[in-house]
């Protein structure tokens, strides 16, 4: 054997022999190269659960740019107008049906400062009154008696107030009556509908993710200037939508955040929506005007949830 090996390489020079390693060496790593992008690829878990993830909340919060018209079908019809005696005169307002208590019954979220000066009344008498916009496009056809509700167990006054958040509760009972008086004087009295808020679905609350400066917004509410000002004609404010943009970066800690939307007396306890998912963004409840203009302030309904709503309202 040793002499055959000898025979074989006494002949070949260094040079020849170091082209020969490196032309195999070459051959070789192309060769397992080209075998490795035939392997069938399996991402990586991390990269997995990140796509499921994404998946999951598009789902939930799918990438569609709303219209306003298409908003207000969606939302329109959770919006109330609230109308509520006060003791230096009546109250209105607007509110959002948010869900429902334990017992049931339909809960309208609104802000403090349209319940903090009720006149008293009879046990038997809500202080205050909701109307619901009608079907296409008929104005206040239905009328529910909504009663402010508290639940000191869960949520204590103070912070409500403080905060500037209210409840009122709708029942089927009391109706209320309206007296209608003809041409001719005649007066009649009947009970109003109370079957229109049959509500089985409810707003979807915003993610703290989607409330982001720059999201376009659209505020529905019942402002007292949407109402006709002709003297001798009566003035009811009407459904109004108005657009704007969150106009500041929002932090987890925050309960307004700002907005360049109109707002105006008798939005209070609306709601806004994001165009993007058409979730409920929070309630207009005050405008702070600076020299030259105004932002109005949105109640972060994300910012309720977490720390009140949760308890007393199921999701």
């Amino acid at each position: 054997m040793n002499i055959k090996f000898k025979s074989i390489f006494q002949h070949v020079t260094l040079p020849a022999f170091l082209v020969s390693i490196a032309s195999i060496v070459v051959i070789t790593y192309f060769g397992l190269l080209a075998l490795e992008r035939l392997k069938p690829k399996t991402p990586p878990v991390q990269t997995y659960q990140k796509e499921a993830e994404k998946t999951l909340i598009d789902e939930y919060y799918p990438e569609k740019k709303y219209t306003v018209s298409e908003l207000i079908e969606e939302n329109g019809k959770y919006i109330v107008f609230v109308y509520c005696g006060a003791k230096d005169g009546d109250v209105f307002a607007s509110g959002v049906v948010i869900g429902r208590d334990k017992n049931e019954n339909l809960i309208v979220l609104t802000n403090y400062h349209v319940i903090e000066n009720l006149k008293t009344t009879s046990s038997s008498v809500p202080s205050c009154g909701v109307r619901v916009q009608g079907a296409e496009g008929a104005e206040g056809n239905e009328y529910y008696y909504g009663q402010p509700t508290f639940f000191p167990e869960e949520i204590s006054k103070k912070d409500m107030e403080l905060i500037d958040f209210a409840f009122l509760t709708i029942k089927a009972e009391p109706r209320i009556k309206l007296t209608q008086i003809a041409e001719d004087g005649t007066k009649t009295e009947a009970d109003l509908p109370s079957t229109f808020l049959v509500l089985d679905t409810f707003p979807i609350i915003c993610s703290s993710d989607q409330l982001k400066i720059g999201e376009d917004l659209v505020v529905l509410g019942f402002p007292d200037v949407s109402g006709i000002g002709i003297p001798g004609i009566e003035s009811t404010a009407k459904f109004t939508a108005t657009e704007g943009i969150i106009s500041e970066k929002i932090n987890n800690s925050d309960y307004y955040f700002n907005t360049s939307a109109k707002i105006e007396y008798g939005n209070s306890g609306g709601g806004a929506f994001l165009k993007s998912s058409g979730c409920l963004a929070g309630l207009p409840t005050f405008v702070r005007a600076g020299e030259l203009e105004s932002l109005g302030r949105i109640l972060n309904t994300n910012k309720l949830k977490g720390e009140f709503l949760n308890k007393v309202i199921s999701f």
